[in-house]
């Protein structure tokens, strides 16, 4: 299935008569990337659930290639993101089988992407490589080196579109603004929805929508 753009239109939710969401679109093409910033984390929870069908829209709908998405099967329809959140979960598992858990790369490779991405250093770390187990709640990796290999778990899964929900707390200062100017753009094929409340790397993206008030607006940085 090959899928080119998302758009989601006029999506909205209502909880016991208060709007959450009233007007909320955007499109997002396949290597292309966009922003969506707002200071409500709840009205940016509610965006991404709808859009991962957790939630029911309560208006409009989201269409791939102008195909409405409302009756795809569900299992399918998902296969179609990754998704890096804030505090990800890691499986109690090798390093290996968390980035990697369908046998599709070599250890060569699966070694590569840390390398590409910039994180020679969370590799080196690990004492036992690839082999390393990672403990019950992550609790032997830095916030971090977690948010790291979540991203490397998303990136490698392959998905059409990247959402990434304010997912670089734990990153260093270096490492966030390499991957805002160029690791994002490194993701040729992808498409990426960028969810976060800071300012400052508003200017890599290809849109930048605002969330405010249940509308989503497009705006100029």
């Amino acid at each position: 299935m090959e899928i080119y753009e998302l758009r989601a239109d006029h999506l909205a939710f209502y909880y016991d008569e208060h709007s959450i969401l009233r007007d909320a679109s955007f499109t997002v093409k396949r290597g292309e990337r966009i922003a969506i910033a707002g200071e409500n984390s709840t009205e940016r929870t509610m965006l991404l659930n709808i859009i991962l069908r957790l939630h029911d829209s309560e208006g409009g709908g989201i269409f791939f290639d102008d195909q409405d998405t409302e009756k795809m099967e569900l299992e399918l329809y998902r296969s179609q993101f990754s998704v890096v959140a804030q505090f990800p979960y890691l499986f109690q598992d090798t390093i290996r089988d968390n980035l990697d858990p369908f046998f599709h790369y070599t250890d060569k490779e699966l070694i590569s992407f840390f390398r590409r991405f910039h994180m020679d250093d969370v590799y080196k770390r690990l004492p036992d490589g690839l082999d390393t187990p990672i403990n019950v709640d992550g609790t032997n990796l830095s916030g971090g080196e977690k948010q790291k290999l979540a991203f490397l778990c998303g990136v490698l899964k392959r998905a059409p579109f990247l959402i990434r929900d304010e997912c670089t707390s734990g990153y260093d200062k270096e490492s966030e603004e390499w991957l805002f100017t160029q690791g994002l753009g490194l993701l040729h094929d992808t498409g990426i929805i960028f969810v976060t409340h800071q300012s400052q790397y508003l200017n890599c993206f290809d849109r930048v929508y605002q969330l405010k008030n249940g509308r989503l607006m497009e705006i100029a940085v």
